[in-house]
């Protein structure tokens, strides 16, 4: 796990301090070493986290003996072991241990067609000489960053925005349709960026640069179709054959492994299934004051039971203090409050391991949020006679009506609202922070004019389209979806981020993509049955887990932030979003975010989500873009 920077087609012996500067700007994300490599119209800069190798072999960027490739990678490839073996059989010779050696090696033999044989998470970038080409690349699911800004005739590109941001012709300014799409989804949807003339590389898609003509193309794209026909049971045990294989090769490393256990159902799967290559196991949790939001308790029954030697931290409302660091760390606004814990999380686990595995990922394959039940209720809904679809009973029917209680009433209404509204759109108002009608009320006259144009779900309406021209069921749809925008562009960017601030590698064995690719195939009643969620992983986990962690309600990664918002940080609330200065930028309405606030604070309502919104997207403004200019 590293950082990495390139410039090309813009470069001379005079860039060696610049990429020094890009490069030492992500020193958090390699702490342990640092290359660079300059030549007439190329430059690249490595800082290196040891994991595999810890030998100077491993130094990077790594050249083949004739110095026509050259090459900086961030990531690990976790079959690098078997690769080196069918390299070696054709009369490869090694110099190190390490996986950077073997994508080298698999370049020069490959081409550009090595990242099919690659199973890992990996972003890089090779130089290739003879040809006077940059190729670089990102993993299939998105789990390693790759943003890139076009210079003119060159191009830059790097592991994090503020390396991009050292380069003198790269500038913060703010990209007001990218920012749109924020405030809706609480992130920026690839490949947009907060910034101008800087995007980010979409996951499984290669980039290359030759003559000062850029090509992006697609590699990999996840396959749910055809379904697996085989019964219930050997399906269950070829997934979980599956998931121990990835679990077994994610401990690969040669420093010490730990697991994020945060007491749910796939951490503490995944720990079970790491025990059995571990004498001790160390696990790393972290819990609330809230009870509602603290699962120390389940985590504290998994370690036990698997012997583990365990750590835990609390999370107070006082970690907001971090808010300022969180926001220069992520370069962009990101309005997912469990960023914070992850941060505080991140740090204690450095403390002990330099390598942990994760849950990441079973929500997104198997159908583990509540929001994943809907298109089941949404088919049988659409199943019925037009007529019933259309009725609705607490218009023509008062005295029907008059029979429910009120709660009843509005759960009638919002079943028929499910059933006759269009998925993309019911989707996209789940994720929403800011939905249309309270954008139209935020936005000022002048950014009005300019929004009409944007449709902030526009990503998501492409991530169903695709789905729909591919012939997917509803659930499918769904995953399809996330596992295009919220996996890759949300999820999988708070814990790069995050752990990477603090040189942690973080390991997902439920996103390796053999694994994927199969619960993606498994029929959609195998993933979500009736009410229960991630129905064939939760028959796995009954081998490994007390009946307690399998069975209990999905709690989330979530912060007590309505509460913190009314009490400890009702003073940032005010002095933050309340002086004008948010008005003054000229993109929003001064008493629209003061009717949010007063809502929030003396009115009752829970107005948490957005107000994280704009706190996040004001300090970015203070700390990134004024600190800029």
């Amino acid at each position: 796990m590293c950082g990495i920077v390139a410039i090309v087609g813009d470069s001379d012996g005079s860039t060696a301090p610049l990429i020094e500067r890009m490069r030492d700007s992500i020193a958090h994300r390699g702490p342990d070493d640092a290359g660079v490599h300059v030549e007439e119209g190329v430059a690249l800069g490595h800082r290196r986290l040891s994991i595999i190798d810890l030998s100077v072999a491993g130094h990077q960027p790594m050249s083949n003996e004739d110095g026509t490739l050259v090459l900086v990678f961030n990531g690990e490839i976790y079959n690098y072991v078997e690769l080196r073996e069918e390299l070696r059989a054709k009369g490869c010779t090694f110099r190190s241990q390490s996986d950077s050696e073997v994508l080298l090696r698999l370049y020069e033999h490959q081409g550009e067609t090595c990242v099919d044989r690659l199973r890992g998470m990996f972003a890089f970038a090779i130089w290739d000489r003879r040809r006077r080409r940059l190729f670089a690349a990102r993993d299939r699911l998105g789990k390693k960053p790759l943003y890139y800004a076009p210079l003119g005739w060159g191009l830059a590109l790097a592991s994090e925005i503020k390396a991009l941001l050292q380069h003198p012709r790269v500038r913060a300014t703010p990209d007001r349709e990218a920012l749109h799409h924020y405030l809706a989804l609480q992130y920026i949807p690839s490949p947009l960026t907060a910034l101008e003339g800087i995007k980010r590389l979409p996951p499984a898609h290669t980039l290359s640069w030759q003559g000062g003509s850029l090509t992006i193309r697609r590699y990999w794209q996840l396959e749910y179709l055809p379904k697996c026909l085989e019964s219930e049971d050997d399906t269950a045990e070829a997934l979980e054959a599956s998931l121990r294989d990835s679990v077994r090769i994610r401990l690969r490393a040669d420093v010490p492994v730990g697991v994020m256990l945060s007491g749910g159902l796939d951490s503490s799967l995944v720990t079970a299934l790491a025990a059995q290559h571990a004498s001790r196991l160390k696990t790393f949790t972290i819990g609330f004051e809230d009870v509602a939001y603290d699962e120390r308790a389940p985590a504290r029954l998994v370690a036990a039971r698997f012997g583990a030697e365990h750590h835990e931290i609390e999370a107070r409302a006082d970690l907001v203090q971090l808010l300022p660091k969180l926001v220069r760390q992520y370069d962009q606004p990101f309005a997912d409050p469990a960023a914070l814990p992850t941060m505080i999380l991140s740090e204690l686990t450095r403390r002990h391991v330099k390598v942990a595995l994760n849950g990441d990922g079973g929500d997104e394959a198997f159908g583990g949020y509540g929001r994943y039940r809907s298109p089941l209720h949404w088919r049988a809904f659409r199943r019925l006679p037009r007529l019933l679809r259309e009725y609705r009973v607490w218009d023509g029917a008062a005295g029907l009506a008059g029979l429910l209680s009120t709660q009843a009433a509005a759960r009638v209404r919002r079943v028929w609202d499910l059933g006759n509204e269009r998925r993309d759109e019911l989707y996209a108002r789940s994720m929403s922070h800011f939905n249309r009608e309270w954008l139209r009320k935020l936005v000022s006259d002048d950014l009005r004019t300019s929004s009409v144009k944007w449709d902030v779900y526009r990503p998501l309406r492409e991530a169903f389209a695709v789905a729909e021209q591919r012939g997917l069921g509803p659930l499918d749809t769904l995953l399809s979806v996330d596992s295009v925008t919220y996996l890759p562009d949300c999820l999988l960017v708070k814990v790069d981020m995050a752990s990477m601030a603090h040189g942690l590698e973080v390991r997902s064995p439920l996103l390796d993509q053999d694994f994927v690719a199969q619960a993606a195939r498994l029929p959609e009643a195998q993933k979500v049955r009736g009410r229960e969620t991630k129905y064939l992983l939760r028959k796995v986990a009954r081998r490994h887990l007390p009946a307690e962690i399998v069975d209990r309600p999905k709690a989330g990664f979530g912060v007590p932030l309505a509460r913190w918002l009314r009490t400890d940080l009702k003073a940032l609330v005010q002095d933050t979003l309340l002086d004008g200065r948010l008005a003054r930028r000229g993109c929003f309405r001064q008493d629209t975010v003061a009717r949010l606030v007063h809502d929030h604070l003396q009115g009752g309502q829970d107005r948490s989500a957005m107000l994280w919104n704009l706190l996040v997207l004001e300090t970015w403004h203070r700390e990134v873009v004024e600190s800029r200019s």
